[in-house]
C-alpha cells in the first residue's frame, strides 16, 4: 500500500489514489480542475462575443457536476454525459488559439466523463490536464506542477486523516501569480456582465476558492432540475436558479455535510461557549483597528503552517511511532490553518464588524489558541528525544511568533499568546515560562 510520505510526484499520487474509492478520487481531481478554471473563463472572453456566455457555461456546468458528485455519486451519473458533451463542444470554440484555456476545459470534462463510467483513467486525466494548463501558461515543460503537487498532497492528506471530503481552501498561505492574476479578470468580467447572468457562479466560486461550499442540497437540485435546453443560455439558467435558491432561503446556504472542517476545525468552533459580551466587541474592535495590517500577517502565518506540514510530509521517519506522530501533528496544524483561514474571511472591510463575524472570531481565536496549546505534543513528556526539533525548528518558532504578533490584533492579550507559544515548545529552554503556561491553562480550562 502507498504511504502518504511517499507522495511527492505525479506517480506517486496517481499510486494513492488507486488506493481509495471513486467519490474520494472525484472530490481530489475535481479541485484540480477549480484551480484552473479562471484560466478558461478568460481564455473564453479573450475569444470574444461569440463564445462569451454559452462557452463558459458548459464548462462550469462539468465542473459543477462534479462537485455535486463528491456527495451525490449515483445521482450525478444521469446528467455527467450530457455535461461532458456541451463543455467538449465549447472546448472546440478555442482548443486551437489558447491551449492553456483549452487544457482547463479538458480537466472539467475529464471529470465528467469519469463519474459517467466510474472510469478512473479518465479521472486521472483531469489532473493531468489541469497541469497541462498551467505548463502551457508557462510556454514550457515544467513536469508535474510543484505548487500543484504541493496543493493536491496537502488535499491527501487531509482526506487520509479524516475521510472527510470537504477539504478547505483551493489554495494554501497565497496562490500562484497565475491564480490570483485569472481569478481576478475572471471575477472583474462576470462583474461588467449584467449582475444576474452571473451572480450565483460568482458566489459559487468564492465558496469553493475559499473552502465554504453552498448547500450541497440545493447544488444537487440546480444539476437534477434545470432542463439541458435551459442550459444553452446564461440568462436562463440563471433565472431558474433564483428560484432554487429562492426555495432554500430559510436553510443556511453554507450549510455542509457534517464536520465540515477538514480535521474538525469547524465542528469544535461550532461547540464553544458564546463568548462574553466584552470579548467580543474587545475582538471587533481589534480586528476593525487591525483591518489593514492582518492580511499579510495572516498570509504569513498560513506560509509557515505550510511549510511545516510540508516539512513533516517530507522528513525521514525513525519507525512506525515517529510516522503516526508526524500525521498527529499533521492533524492538529490543519485544524490551526482552517481556523486562520477562516479568520482571514472575516477580516473587516469597513469600519464596522457584523456581530456575528464578530461572534464567530472571538471563537475561532480561542480555537487557534487551543489548537496551539496542544501541539505537537499530547502531554508535556511525549516524544522526549525530539526535543531539541521540538525547540528549535525554524518554521515552528516563526509560526510560534506569528500567532504572537497577531493575537492582540484580534483582540487576544499578547501574554497568552507568548503563553500558549511555550507550552508548545516545553522542554528544558523555557521551563519557567512552561510553568506559567500550565498555571494559566488550568484557570483558563477548569474555571
Amino acid at each position: 500500500m502507498v504511504q502518504l510520505e511517499e507522495i511527492g510526484d505525479k506517480e506517486g499520487l496517481e499510486a494513492w489514489l488507486k488506493t481509495r474509492s471513486f467519490g474520494d478520487v472525484v472530490s481530489i481531481v475535481s479541485r484540480a480542475a477549480l484551480r484552473v478554471l479562471p484560466l478558461w473563463v478568460v481564455a473564453v472572453r479573450r475569444k470574444g462575443a461569440e463564445t462569451k456566455g454559452f462557452a463558459e457555461l458548459q464548462v462550469l456546468r462539468a465542473i459543477l457536476v462534479g462537485r455535486v458528485a463528491v456527495h451525490a455519486l449515483p445521482r450525478m451519473v444521469e446528467y455527467a454525459p450530457i455535461a461532458a458533451d456541451a463543455a467538449d463542444l465549447a472546448s472546440n470554440l478555442i482548443s486551437e488559439e489558447d491551449p492553456s484555456g483549452a487544457s482547463a476545459a479538458y480537466s472539467a470534462i475529464a471529470i465528467a466523463d469519469a463519474i459517467s463510467d466510474s472510469d478512473f483513467s479518465a479521472a486521472l486525466s483531469a489532473m493531468s490536464y489541469a497541469t497541462e494548463a498551467v505548463q502551457h501558461l508557462y510556454e514550457r515543460d515544467t513536469g508535474y506542477s510543484a505548487e500543484t503537487t504541493f496543493e493536491l498532497s496537502r488535499d491527501v492528506w487531509v482526506l487520509d486523516r479524516t475521510n472527510n471530503r470537504v477539504l478547505g481552501p483551493l489554495w494554501g498561505a497565497s496562490s500562484p501569480d497565475w491564480f490570483s492574476i485569472t481569478d481576478k479578470k475572471m471575477l472583474d468580467f462576470w462583474a461588467a456582465d449584467p449582475p444576474s447572468s452571473w451572480d450565483f457562479w460568482r458566489r459559487w466560486w468564492l465558496s469553493e476558492r475559499d473552502g465554504k461550499p453552498m448547500n450541497p442540497e440545493m447544488l444537487l437540485a440546480i444539476v437534477q432540475r434545470i432542463a439541458d435546453e435551459t442550459w444553452k443560455d446564461p440568462d436562463a439558467v440563471a433565472a431558474e436558479i433564483a428560484k432554487i435558491e429562492r426555495e432554500f432561503k430559510g436553510k443556511k446556504e453554507n450549510a455542509t455535510p457534517p464536520d465540515p472542517d477538514p480535521v474538525g476545525g469547524t465542528a469544535e468552533w461550532e461547540s464553544l461557549p458564546a463568548g462574553s459580551p466584552s470579548q467580543i466587541r474587545k475582538t471587533a474592535a481589534a480586528m476593525v483597528q487591525n483591518r489593514l495590517d492582518l492580511p499579510p500577517v495572516i498570509e504569513t502565518i498560513l506560509g509557515y503552517i505550510d511549510l511545516e506540514i510540508e516539512r513533516l510530509q517530507h522528513r525521514n521517519y525513525r519507525d512506525e511511532d515517529d510516522a503516526e506522530e508526524a500525521k498527529r501533528q499533521i492533524a492538529g496544524l490543519m485544524t490551526i490553518r482552517s481556523a486562520v483561514s477562516r479568520l482571514q474571511v472575516l477580516v473587516p472591510s469597513e469600519e464596522q464588524m457584523p456581530q456575528s463575524e464578530a461572534e464567530e472570531a472571538e471563537k475561532l481565536s480561542r480555537l487557534i489558541l487551543r489548537r496551539l496549546k496542544e501541539w505537537p505534543r499530547r502531554a508535556p513528556g511525549d516524544c522526549p528525544d525530539n526535543m531539541s526539533d521540538l525547540v528549535d525548528n525554524s518554521y515552528r518558532a516563526a509560526l510560534v511568533g506569528g500567532c504572537a504578533f497577531m493575537a492582540p490584533m484580534i483582540g487576544v492579550a499578547p501574554d497568552k499568546a507568548l503563553i500558549a507559544g511555550a507550552v508548545v515548545f516545553g522542554g528544558k529552554k523555557i521551563v519557567d515560562t512552561a510553568k506559567a503556561a500550565k498555571e494559566f491553562v488550568t484557570r483558563k480550562d477548569g474555571g
